[in-house]
């Protein structure tokens, strides 16, 4: 009897917990269901707001691009902070999915850089499924493309520079351009379905890059095997990055550093030939991403044949096609593997150490202006790899540099971007994988870094957001360069190229232009490019002793020279 006592006293006190569990599990349904109608709410707003702007020219007015965004921030801020079940991280994903093709279908594309290529090879594979430009493919598509930018912007693309530009004749007698046509292929099913909901055909590739980010976003956030606190922050910086900029322009950086993240992601999973795929599609457009998969590639070489899996060497190397398919593209139809480089476009010789510092550091086009705690903690966090001898951590920091050494390469430094240079974009996944590796603890310094990050980064976003100067296109100059430029310019002696460009506001030869003079906004002469051997005119015209002018110069290569101007001197 006292035993059968006991066992039911010992059935009964087990009950309880379970009991406890129950009411548990009700209460957590009960918040989640809370934060669900918030999220949805939340959707409601950010619908009924891009409904607003869209239909209020006053409104589109003032909204920079990045401004557009901001919901689709504080929607991923929600599924980042909140996704606290099954349930709410489904709502939570569909709010971000919404708040992200919101902007994307109510603004007009960005024409930068190389959009007339990339557009119309997607329209040459609608039309003949091929990407070489044929005669009737750009008259074609010079007359769609005038009429829905007429109709989205009141502008057309008569005045955009040649279509053509870009585009070379190869063995066969077909034109084909000298960027690869991968990302425009993908970009195919988004212009058919936009074409047939008649959303303009043009906004193909803000969809892409919206899918791809927001996909790159959710794997980091929620199949990455990474601590939560660096899950969370990777997607909170990817979420307010300057990777947003780029999402309405029609070029392949968004397409490069999303395939950056998913290789991340993949990688720290050890699936080491999705690793080198999703990689691997990256640098089918950005051909310096080899780097990463080639890192990537002979770690899991390495591993597998220590393991003896001889099939997963093999599935590694299959993963690299992507990457080499350019190669073999341009090889078969023009008989060279890199047609940039065999039209001048690039070259080993372009390589400068300016360069390569100018990737991380430019006052106007580098990771600096725009992620300057990613960049500073990066710095820190190699320092610290190499004192804890984190080979994995080095290993990447050498990638990063290797990659800014092959985008060096390019002949035309200053080229189409926004606010931070295009090569500049697929350096950020990079250099916030090192920051997390090595600041990824969860230690009361490691929070303060981390909070650091993102806080910065937000006040960088906001800023961005509500001032369309802040992040300029590239013919100005940015506001760290116009500050330092207007106040100390002896700090700032970058590529000729882009100090040029910027204070011309032109894109085109500016040799003829020198002497180079950039002015403060009241009109002092601060810094001047100029032709070595012509010092002696500048002193002259300065009225300023040649000895105290030398003393300022700045070699700039090229035998031009760089002379900074101090304030208050006479002659200007």
């Amino acid at each position: 009897m006292v035993a059968k006592r006991h066992a039911k006293n010992s059935g009964n006190m087990a009950a309880r917990p379970t009991s406890s569990r129950k009411q548990s599990r009700g209460q957590a349904g009960a918040l989640s269901a809370k934060t669900i109608g918030t999220l949805m709410l939340l959707a409601l707003a950010v619908l009924l707001g891009a409904i607003a702007i869209a239909q209020h020219s006053e409104l589109a007015a003032w909204v920079t691009p990045t401004l557009a965004w901001l919901p689709f921030a504080a929607a991923a801020l929600g599924l980042i902070l909140l996704a606290d079940s099954r349930e709410v991280r489904i709502a939570a994903i569909v709010v971000v999915v919404v708040a992200a093709l919101l902007p994307v279908l109510l603004s007009p594309p960005q024409y930068v850089g190389d959009a007339g290529e990339y557009f119309q090879m997607a329209a040459a594979f609608m039309s003949h499924g091929t990407p070489d430009l044929r005669p009737a493919d750009s008259a074609n598509f010079a007359a769609a493309s005038d009429a829905q930018f007429m109709q989205a912007t009141g502008g057309s693309l008569a005045g955009r520079p040649d279509l053509q530009t870009g585009y070379f004749p190869s063995r066969s007698g077909a034109k084909y351009s000298y960027h690869f046509w991968l990302s425009s292929l993908a970009a195919v099913p988004f212009a058919a379905i936009l074409g047939f909901l008649g959303l303009g055909s043009l906004k193909a590739f803000q969809v892409l890059n919206a899918t791809l980010f927001v996909v790159a976003l959710i794997a980091m956030l929620l199949w990455a095997d990474l601590p939560k606190l660096q899950r969370q922050a990777f997607a909170l910086f990817w979420a307010i990055s300057p990777v947003l900029w780029y999402m309405g322009a029609v070029s392949a950086e968004v397409w490069s550093a999303s395939w950056m993240v998913l290789g991340i992601v993949f990688f720290t999973r050890k699936r080491y030939a999705w690793a080198v795929l999703a990689v691997a599609l990256g640098a089918a457009q950005n051909a310096p991403l080899i780097l990463l998969a080639l890192l990537f590639g002979g770690i899991g070489a390495y591993r597998a044949y220590a393991d003896k899996k001889w099939r997963d060497i093999a599935f590694i190397a299959l993963a690299f096609l992507p990457a080499a398919l350019p190669y073999a593209f341009y090889y078969a139809t023009f008989g060279v593997t890199n047609l940039i480089m065999a039209t001048g476009g690039a070259g080993v010789g372009a390589i400068t150490l300016r360069k390569v510092y100018e990737v991380f550091f430019d006052f106007n086009q580098g990771v600096l202006p725009y992620a300057p705690a990613l960049v500073l903690l990066a710095l820190a966090a190699s320092v610290l790899a190499g004192v804890r001898r984190d080979w994995l951590a080095l290993a990447l920091v050498g990638v990063s540099v290797g990659m800014a050494v092959l985008s060096a390469m390019s002949m035309n430094w200053n080229a189409g971007s926004v606010g931070i240079m295009r090569y500049a974009v697929w350096q950020l996944p990079l250099l916030l994988w090192i920051v997390l590796r090595m600041f990824g603890d969860s230690g009361t310094l490691t929070k303060a870094a981390l909070a650091t990050l993102i806080g910065v980064q937000l006040v960088v976003f906001l800023q961005a957001s509500f001032s369309p100067d802040f992040a300029p296109s590239y013919l100005g100059h940015g506001y760290l360069a116009r500050y330092v430029l207007d106040t100390a310019p002896s700090l700032y002696s970058p590529t000729p190229d882009v100090f040029a460009k910027r204070t011309l506001h032109t894109d085109g030869d500016w040799l003829p232009h020198l002497p180079i003079a950039y002015r403060t906004p009241a009109g002092e002469i601060r810094k001047v490019l100029i032709r070595a051997s012509d010092e002696t005119s500048l002193a002259a015209a300065l009225h300023v002793e040649e000895a105290a002018l030398k003393r300022q110069a700045v070699d700039a290569g090229g035998g031009l020279a760089y002379f900074s101007i101090p304030a208050g001197t006479s002659g200007q």
